[in-house]
């Protein structure tokens, strides 16, 4: 199925069919986020990656054990990326900072982009003077 344009719904549906016997469900205005019935879990699911909010441990393994049962799965425990996202976690101030390093500078390269006012150019801007 990899390559067709059906492949990730199939994927998503059977996903589901998987996890709704362990009480996962689809939250209801939000594809790709799922909440357990009963239990202090809720995950985001975008392709191949799930960002996981869990209370204890034991929670979180009752997903994974849940996931073990038909796929391979990789565990991060430090939850310091997510979708390409560099996440650096501060607990004391209940925050979080995001990053994607060389984002910006692959993206330049991608597009083929130049810098316009190169060092030597005679029309390098110069700011006012007060």
């Amino acid at each position: 199925m990899y390559g067709l344009p059906q492949a990730s719904l199939l994927a998503n549906q059977q996903l589901v069919c998987k996890l709704t016997p362990a009480g996962f469900v689809q939250a209801r205005h939000t594809p790709g986020l799922f909440v357990h019935t009963s239990k202090p879990i809720m995950f985001a699911l975008i392709v191949d990656d799930f960002g996981i909010q869990h209370i204890g441990k034991p929670t979180a393994d009752f997903l994974i054990s849940t996931l073990q049962r038909d796929y391979t799965v990789t565990i991060d425990w430090t939850g310091t990326e997510f979708c390409g996202l560099h996440l650096e976690w501060d607990y004391t101030t209940h925050s979080v900072k995001l990053s994607m390093p060389g984002y910006v500078a692959r993206a330049l390269e991608r597009f083929g982009h130049t810098d316009p006012t190169p060092s030597d150019s005679p029309h390098k801007h110069v700011p006012p003077q007060h």
